[in-house]
């Protein structure tokens, strides 16, 4: 199962990806045509982050209810 500690680097990995879309946007660097597909890719990284953090809460969950 995936380790809690791949999943907090992927977190901030992709936090930092995530504000740096943000100023790119803020700062008026990507063009107007671009911004949905900034949006696009913004809104994978936040849903496989909430999938990533969900299966490992399960694996952590199934781990100790087999121990007890």
């Amino acid at each position: 199962m995936i380790s809690q500690k791949t999943v907090a680097l992927y977190g901030w990995i992709t936090l930092g990806i995530l504000v740096l879309l943000l100023i790119l946007v803020w700062t008026g660097s990507i063009s107007p045509e671009m911004r949905l597909a900034v949006l696009v890719v913004a809104g994978v990284l936040v849903v496989s982050r909430v999938i990533l953090r969900v299966l490992s809460a399960r694996g952590n969950a199934g781990k100790s209810g087999n121990e007890e």
